[in-house]
């Protein structure tokens, strides 16, 4: 008999786990309390008209490519992708504009009326799109893709090389400078920190991987809207057996007096038990347009607030825990629950971090510790001697001394 896993939430990060872990065997079932998927990358539909509720810009494509190829499935059989001609264009406050595009020639154009037309400006646009392409590099591969369950995961000699390169002690801000001589084009290349909800002068140095990703590798739309790519990893979850349950609002997770999760309770007071509880749920919840007054053909508020009842995010932030340095990584909450055992969580709100591609990845993360619990043997347990204690903690010092 198949392991049985609830899903609490069908958001992006709970859905593509339903399709990952239906794929491995897994009984798989989903709560929703509201009667759509998607969440924070839900639809919006009023008097005929059609708004994506959160995220509307299709970044690290690599990253979506990935997930479906995981699940056994080509992308392009089911979602139609449109590549955006120009990025976008940037107004400044006196009146300016700036065309962001993957037109390298373009580019290069528009660069030269706020930096110069020497050869210099160039070669360093150039310099600036390495070292972005670095963090980019070495932060999915340490970021995204290493899974850091225990402290040592995070102070393992391996990352040194890829962590040296981060520029972890710099910002976004800082490293624009060193590369662009103009106020107008730091700026205009350090904005996209809000993505994340930070200021690019808080905002970690690797962070810059968003520029990168948006010039190297374009800025795409899923046609229908950003919420095509929930729907075709809960139609793939679904061929694999896995049951989404809409308009059943969880009220709590039933945990044992030994601190076992075991399953659920809905608000009408239904009980539903399982072998483990992942939470898609926000981690910490768990625990004036006047100039277009004319044109306004129908108007919501959609607020803070609006968030916070429809989707359960606390206080309504829409981009979960900050990605401030001892928020990333292994220092940003776990997976696993350190509290009570079979409990998961999945989400913006835990490792790896916000946003879509990343929460896919996270996903890709607790599929991987979950197969790795219940299909291989479980009395096979590393065992850390004396000397890896000891190379770790002088790694660990090392470590420090470079950030200090």
């Amino acid at each position: 008999m198949p392991f049985k896993i609830i899903i609490i939430g069908a958001g992006v990060g709970g859905t593509a786990a339903a399709a990952r872990l239906s794929k491995k065997g897994f009984e798989v079932e989903v709560y929703e309390k509201n009667a759509y998927n998607g969440g924070r990358c839900s639809i919006i539909n009023q008097n005929g008209h059609r708004f994506d509720q959160g995220p509307s810009l299709y970044l690290m494509p690599k990253i979506f490519e990935e997930t479906f190829e995981d699940l056994g499935e080509d992308i392009n059989d089911h979602i139609e992708l449109l590549k955006c001609p120009s990025n976008y264009s940037v107004h400044f406050h006196d009146g300016k504009q700036f065309e962001l595009t993957t037109d390298l020639a373009k580019l290069s154009r528009s660069l030269e009326r706020y930096e110069g037309s020497n050869e210099s400006t160039l070669i360093n646009f150039l310099k600036f799109l390495k070292e972005s392409h670095v963090h980019y590099q070495r932060s999915v591969k340490v970021a995204l893709k290493t899974d850091f369950q225990h402290w040592y995961d995070f102070f393992h000699p391996k990352h040194l090389p890829d962590v040296m390169q981060l520029h972890l002690l710099d910002t976004v801000y800082n490293r624009a400078c060193k590369y662009f001589k103009s106020d107008y084009m730091r700026k205009a290349f350090t904005f996209q920190t809000m993505y994340l909800g930070m200021s690019p002068y808080d905002g970690l140095a690797p962070y810059s991987l968003l520029q990168y990703t948006e010039i190297a590798e374009g800025i795409w739309y899923p046609k229908g809207g950003f919420n095509k790519v929930v729907q075709s990893l809960e139609n793939i979850a679904v061929q694999h057996g896995a049951k989404f349950n809409y308009n059943s609002d969880v009220q709590e997770i039933i945990v044992d007096d030994k601190g076992v999760a075991k399953g659920i309770k809905l608000r009408n007071g239904d009980v539903v038990n399982s072998d483990i509880v992942i939470c898609n749920a926000d981690l910490v919840y768990a625990l004036n347009i006047s100039n277009f007054k004319d044109m306004i053909d129908h108007e919501i508020v959609n607020d803070p607030r609006s968030w916070k009842n429809e989707f359960n995010l606390w206080k309504g932030s829409i981009l979960g825990l900050s990605h401030s340095l001892f928020q990333v990584l292994w220092f940003r909450p776990s997976l696993k629950c350190k509290i009570f055992k079979n409990l998961y969580f999945v989400g913006a709100s835990v490792q790896p971090g916000t946003g879509v591609p990343i929460v896919l990845c996270g996903a890709k993360l607790l599929e991987k510790q979950l197969c790795d619990r219940f299909f291989k043997d479980e009395t096979k347990i590393q065992l850390w001697s004396k000397r890896n204690c000891l190379l770790i903690i002088l790694v660990l010092l090392v470590f420090l001394c470079l950030l200090f």
